[in-house]
Order: C-alpha cells, then sequence, then structure tokens
C-alpha cells in the first residue's frame, strides 16, 4: 500500500510498506530522514467547492428575484393589454351606439312624416275614388249630382284640413323630432373625440401589453401576443384600417 509523507523541507514523497521504520532520500530536495513505523490515516478532503454557500445563497436569491420580476412584468402585460382591449371594445361600441341613435332619430322623423301622409292620404283617396266611380256612370241620376256636389265638398274641406293639421304637425311634433336627430347629430359628433381618444389610448396600452407580455411569457402564449402584436400594428400604423373605419369619422363624412 503507498503512503504519501513529506521530508522534513516540506516535499511529498511516496513510500511503501518496505519503507517503513527505514530511511529513505527525498527525490526532490535530496535528503534522507527516517519513515516512521505507523503512518496515521488521513481522511480525504473534499474539494473545496466552486460555489460556497454564502455564494450558492446569493445565487438562489437572484435567480429568485428574476423569477418574481418576470412574473410581475408578465401579469403587468397582461393587465395592460386587457385593459387596452377593454378600452377599444368600448369605445368603438360607444361610437356604435350613438351612431344608432342619430340614425334611430332621424328615421323616426321619417317615420313621423310617413304615417301623417298615410293617414290623410288614405281619407282622400277614398273621396277620389268614389267621385270617379260617380263619373264613370254612363247616365247620372239627380241623386248622383248632389252626390258628386257633397263629396267635392268633403274633399276640398279635407284637403282644408289637411293644410292646417300639417302646419300644426310641423310646428309641433315634426319639430321636435326634427331638433332631437339635430341635437344627436351633433352630440354624437363631439363624443366622438373623447371616444376617439379613449380608442387611442386602448390602442396603445394593447400594444404596450403585447410587448411586454410577449417578452416574459414562454411557449405558445408568446408567439400568439408576436402575432396579435404584428396584426394591431400593421391594422393602426401601416394600413390605417383601425382609424378609417372609426363609426365617428364614417358617420361624419
Amino acid at each position: 500500500m503507498n503512503h504519501v509523507i513529506t521530508c522534513p523541507n516540506g516535499h511529498r514523497v511516496t513510500v511503501t510498506e518496505v519503507h517503513l521504520g527505514k530511511r529513505v532520500s527525498c527525490p526532490t530536495c535530496g535528503d534522507s530522514f527516517l519513515v516512521p513505523e505507523i503512518i496515521p490515516e488521513v481522511q480525504p478532503t473534499a474539494a473545496p467547492s466552486s460555489n460556497p454557500p454564502g455564494r450558492l445563497f446569493s445565487s438562489a436569491s437572484a435567480s429568485l428575484r428574476n423569477m418574481e420580476t418576470r412574473k410581475a412584468m408578465l401579469l403587468t402585460g397582461r393587465l395592460l393589454w386587457g385593459l387596452g382591449l377593454v378600452s377599444v371594445i368600448l369605445s368603438r361600441g360607444c361610437d356604435v351606439v350613438a351612431v344608432r341613435a342619430v340614425d334611430s332619430a332621424n328615421s323616426r322623423v321619417k317615420l313621423e312624416q310617413l304615417v301623417f301622409d298615410e293617414k290623410w292620404d288614405k281619407q282622400e283617396n277614398e273621396l277620389e275614388r268614389k267621385l270617379e266611380a260617380i263619373r264613370q256612370k254612363e247616365k247620372l241620376e239627380p241623386e248622383d249630382s248632389k252626390e258628386m256636389t257633397n263629396l267635392s265638398d268633403q274633399l276640398s274641406k279635407l284637403r282644408k284640413d289637411r293644410s292646417r293639421a300639417a302646419d300644426v304637425f310641423r310646428q309641433t311634433t315634426l319639430r321636435n323630432l326634427q331638433f332631437a336627430a339635430t341635437q344627436a347629430t351633433y352630440s354624437h359628433a363631439i363624443g366622438s373625440y373623447w371616444r376617439a381618444v379613449l380608442f387611442v389610448c386602448g390602442s396603445l396600452l394593447v400594444a404596450i401589453g403585447l410587448i411586454i407580455t410577449s417578452a416574459t411569457a414562454e411557449g405558445a402564449e408568446r408567439w400568439v401576443c408576436l402575432a396579435a402584436l404584428v396584426i394591431l400594428m400593421f391594422s393602426l400604423y401601416v394600413f390605417g384600417l383601425g382609424w378609417l373605419t372609426l363609426p365617428g369619422f364614417s358617420a361624419l363624412k
């Protein structure tokens, strides 16, 4: 069995069982010395760790901090693009509702005018039909002449009543409806400015949130965010479709 000992000068010397209790020479310095008969067993020492406990703890703490930071950024990104998406949908939805309100107000004016005309046209057409039926007779009786005179008077009176009713209708119902339609149009024009601001802010939040999420997410979520970001950039800032198709813009043209 080989043993490693040191000479008086500190050099390492390898000896065997046959050298125990004898003098040997150090191959390094040449000095001779006596090898003891009993060489104590030396427990092998573990190699010094390249990562002492303090460094390992610091590395683990840094990894934990990086993980927490990554999770916080990922959560922030998700919240931003979620809030931005809600803002975009809200702005577009409110704009569509406002456009429908303008259309409804304008349609109400046309509907009331149509109902008014239909009411009086129906009565006038009925009297004209009766007059035409009497005129088409080959021989008129005295009663027919009297009936024609009566129908003509009714038709004349009906037209005068219609004229007076039309004046009242234009001054009251129709005027109120036209004012409501005009008010809805200008209210939509004023509100569409703030809805456009909300749309712009929401689209920016979506873009920022997608950038943060794609930088911190992993796997399919990252690729989905990158694809959504590309679509968003092209639709808003390259082709401008996001701006041109705003309901508020198209309604004011």
